[in-house]
């Protein structure tokens, strides 16, 4: 799927990623090393995450008035992780095991095209091996 993007909005989602590493993503960074035995987290996703999703695909759904967008994170080997988004009922508890966020993980995945290719793809970077 490539995804065609004009000028203005290229480099919206530039400034909107750039943010997103400073100021969202070191706090995953952060969990995974505090909870170094885990590979999974789900957590509120930011609004920089929930706008530049919003630009990226235009099939971005509207939250619902009760919801929210729910971040799953994957981390991969130390310091490679994958995210995918979802929506559900706002006010739902993050506070998860490992093994509840991979489910969770899992079927936020399942919604994902090309999320598992990615993850393949990155597996085999940090290995040695070539991307596919």
């Amino acid at each position: 799927m490539t995804i065609h993007l004009e000028r203005a909005q290229r480099r919206r989602i530039k400034r909107l990623c750039d943010r997103v590493d400073r100021e969202v993503l070191p706090a995953d960074r952060k969990f995974f090393e505090r909870f170094s035995h885990r590979s999974y987290r789900v957590r509120v996703a930011s609004r920089l995450e929930i706008e530049a999703n919003g630009i990226v695909d235009p099939t971005w759904p509207d939250i619902p008035e009760g919801y929210a967008v729910y971040c799953a994170v994957r981390q991969l080997a130390p310091g490679v992780r994958v995210r995918a988004f979802f929506v559900a009922r706002a006010g739902n508890d993050t506070d998860l095991s490992d093994a509840a966020a991979r489910q969770i993980y899992d079927q936020a995945a399942r919604m994902a095209p090309g999320l598992r290719k990615v993850e393949r793809n990155l597996l085999k970077v940090t290995q040695g091996g070539p991307a596919a």
